[in-house]
Formats: C-alpha cells, structure tokens, sequence
C-alpha cells in the first residue's frame, strides 16, 4: 500500500479533531477541500459558456461548501472516508441543481444553430446537454456504495487513486476496479451517451 501523504495524513487528524468536538477542525476541513471543490467545478463548468456566464466557478464552489457546512452541522463523519463521500455528495447536489436550474433557464430559448443545437458558443451547454449533466449527477448519486466512493473521490474530490486508496483503506487496485464498475455503469445508464 502506498504511503500517506501529507495532505492525507492532514485530513485523517483534521477528521479525527471534528469527530471530537473541534470547532476548528471544522473550519480547517472546509478550507482544505475549497481547492479539491474549485478545480472540479472549473473544470466540469469549462463545458457550459452559458452556466458560466450566470455562475462561475466560485458559486459552485461556493454552493457546494454551504452545503457541506450544513451537513457538518448534522452528520458527524467518523473517518476520513465518510467525510470524504460527505463533500462529493454535496458537490454531486450542486452541480446536479445547477444543471437542472440552467436547463429550465434555456428550456424556450431560441436556437442560434438548428443543425447542432447550440446556442452559439462551440461549448454544448444547450438544454439538452445540460439535461444529459443532470442525468449524470443523478446516476453518481445512485451508483453502488463502494463505486459511489470511489468515482466520488477520483471525479468529484480529485482524488489520486492512490489517496483513495488510502482513504478507502483498500489497494489502488480495488479502487480502479470500483471506477472501472461506476464507469460502465454510468454509461449504460445514459445509454451511452455521456456529457462532454
């Protein structure tokens, strides 16, 4: 098994002080997740122009972190891994909400492109692609518990699979696999349609 790294160790004590009642740990558990959350909200919202011209990168961001800040409030995680699968299921919720609030916001507009059914910006952000990223989160969320864990640390988190490997206290193998399972799964979910 690969060694822990910093950052891992980090979130296992940071995790651990929470647990026990720090205030602090708290804090400091949020601001150390707000960089994991901002590079994947800037990199799934690069793919919709039009969301991104209502929402960018610091409103997920910052969407997800209230939502994380309330279910602190309420669920106590009790491992690195619980907390871990408590921040990619508020990110999931997010970006879920986004896309379903961005398609019914285009739902009636015109569109510029007929052929391609694109408003004009090459980025596919069209209702019906908003919608396919809707369909996406839903079927994440409903993914098999060790496969959810998993494509949630790897996609949602940023995790490297050998942190979640760590996290998950499993080998790197198993956590690939896991991916492997949620992947196929969510394809044949979408019928083999994915969102760009």
């Amino acid at each position: 098994m690969t060694e822990p790294s910093l950052n891992t160790l980090r979130l296992h004590d940071l995790v651990d002080r929470f647990r026990d009642g720090d205030r602090a740990a708290a804090d400091a558990l949020l601001k150390a997740v707000a960089g994991q959350l901002g590079r994947l909200a800037g990199r799934m919202i690069r793919n919709f122009p039009k969301v991104r011209a209502g929402a960018d990168t610091a409103d997920v961001v910052q969407g997800a972190m209230i939502r994380l800040t309330k279910a602190l409030g309420d669920v106590r995680p009790n491992s690195t891994r619980e907390f871990a699968g408590l921040a990619a299921l508020q990110v999931r919720r997010e970006l879920l909400d986004l896309a379903r609030y961005y398609t019914t916001r285009l739902i009636g507009r015109p569109v510029q492109d007929p052929k391609t059914d694109d408003f004009g910006t090459g980025g596919g952000d069209g209702p019906a692609e908003l919608e396919l990223w809707a369909r996406f989160h839903a079927a994440a969320d409903a993914l098999p518990a060790e496969e959810r864990e998993a494509f949630g640390l790897l996609f949602y988190n940023g995790h490297t699979r050998a942190e979640a490997a760590l996290l998950l206290g499993v080998s790197e193998r198993t956590v690939y696999r896991w991916w492997a399972m949620a992947c196929e799964r969510l394809v044949e979910q979408l019928g083999g349609e994915l969102p760009t």
